[in-house]
C-alpha cells in the first residue's frame, strides 16, 4: 500500500478524517526532534510498569480505540500474520491492533518477518511516493507486545519513531495511554516553541484521543496539563489548518479562560468557520453537566416508621 505525503495543515479537523494509514503516515515523514534533556522518566514509568497488552478479552470490547479503522477482518494468531504478510495484505492496522490485544508470540514473529521479508526502516520510492516502513511499525508494536507503555518510552525519545509511537498510543487508547503521552513529551509539551513541527501530531493525537465517538475524559490534573500545552499551541499556530486543530481539541479539556481565549481569537475563515462556535458550546455544556454533577446530593433514602 503506497500513501503520499500528507501537509501537516492541510488536516482540516471539521470534516470526516482522511484513512488512519494516511495520518500515521503523516507522523512517519514528520519525524518529532524530542530534546534529548528530559526530565528522569524513571519514577513515572514505574506507574506504567504494570501496564500490558490489553488480552484478548480487552481487544474484543465492542468499543474500537480512537483512531483505529477495522479491517474487514483481523489476524487472530501470528499465522495469520503471517500468512498476511506473504500474501501482501498485511497493514499496520494489523499490526498495531495485534500489539493492543497481546496477541501471543507476536514480537519473535515480527522479528522473523523482519528478516525473512527485509521490510524497510524508511521506505521512498523512485518516483517520490512514500511506502510503508513495515520494519519501524514492527519495532513499536513488539514493543508494546512485550513491555506495554513503558516499553515505548526509549522509541518515543528517538526523533524517528515518534510518529509511530503517537499512533500505538493512538490505537491503545486507555487513559494510561494518554498520561503516557504527557509523560513521553514532556518538554515539548512545557515549550512548544522548541520543537514546532511536533505540534500538529501531538494536537492531532490528543483530539482524536479524547474526542473521538468513545473518546477519552482525562483526569482533573491531566486535563489541566493538556489544556495548558493547548493554549500555549494556540498563541504559536502558524496556519488556519493548525489553529482549528486546537480549537478542535481544546473540547475535552477547555474551561472558563479557554472560552475568553477562544472569544478573542480572529474569525475563522471558511472551511473553519464552524471550528470556535462549535468548541465554544461543547465547553460550556461540558462545564455545565460537571457543575451539575458536582452539585447534585446522593439520594437519601427514607426513614421507614418502626
Amino acid at each position: 500500500m503506497l500513501v503520499a505525503p500528507v501537509s501537516q495543515c492541510a488536516v482540516q479537523p471539521d470534516l470526516p478524517s482522511p484513512s488512519v494509514c494516511c495520518l500515521w503516515w503523516c507522523f512517519a515523514v514528520n519525524p518529532i526532534a524530542v530534546p534529548l534533556e528530559s526530565p528522569p522518566l524513571d519514577a513515572a514509568l514505574s506507574l506504567l510498569s504494570a501496564d500490558r497488552p490489553l488480552g484478548p478479552a480487552a481487544a474484543g470490547h465492542p468499543a474500537p480505540a480512537p483512531g483505529l479503522r477495522p479491517p474487514r477482518r483481523w489476524p487472530t494468531d501470528t499465522a495469520a500474520i503471517r500468512r498476511r504478510a506473504l500474501d501482501g495484505s498485511l497493514e499496520v492496522e494489523h499490526l498495531l491492533h495485534a500489539a493492543r490485544g497481546g496477541m501471543p508470540g507476536l514480537a519473535d514473529e515480527l522479528t522473523r518477518l523482519c528478516a525473512e521479508l527485509s521490510w524497510p526502516l524508511d521506505a521512498p520510492q523512485a518516483d517520490g511516493r512514500h511506502g510503508v516502513p513495515m520494519a519501524r511499525w514492527a519495532q513499536v508494536a513488539s514493543a508494546y507486545s512485550r513491555g506495554g507503555l513503558s516499553a515505548l518510552a526509549p522509541l518515543a525519545m528517538d526523533p524517528a519513531h515518534c510518529g509511530f509511537v503517537l499512533a500505538m498510543l493512538e490505537v491503545v487508547g486507555t487513559p494510561e495511554a494518554l498520561e503516557a503521552l504527557c509523560l513521553f513529551y514532556q518538554p515539548v509539551m512545557a515549550r512548544p516553541e522548541s520543537a514546532p513541527e511536533a505540534i500538529t501530531p501531538l494536537c492531532r493525537t490528543i483530539h482524536r484521543m479524547q474526542c473521538a465517538r468513545h473518546g477519552l475524559e482525562p483526569s482533573p490534573s491531566l486535563a489541566s496539563r493538556l489544556r495548558s500545552f493547548l493554549h500555549r499551541v494556540l498563541r504559536l499556530a502558524t496556519c488556519p489548518a493548525q489553529s482549528a486543530l486546537v480549537v478542535f481539541a481544546l473540547r475535552g479539556v477547555g474551561d472558563e479562560e479557554t472560552l475568553e481565549l477562544l472569544a478573542a481569537l480572529p474569525r475563522f475563515e471558511p472551511p473553519f468557520q464552524g471550528a470556535r462556535g462549535t468548541a465554544m458550546r461543547a465547553i460550556r455544556r461540558r462545564l455545565r453537566e460537571q457543575h451539575a454533577s458536582h452539585n447534585r446530593s446522593p439520594c437519601t433514602p427514607p426513614v421507614l416508621p418502626p
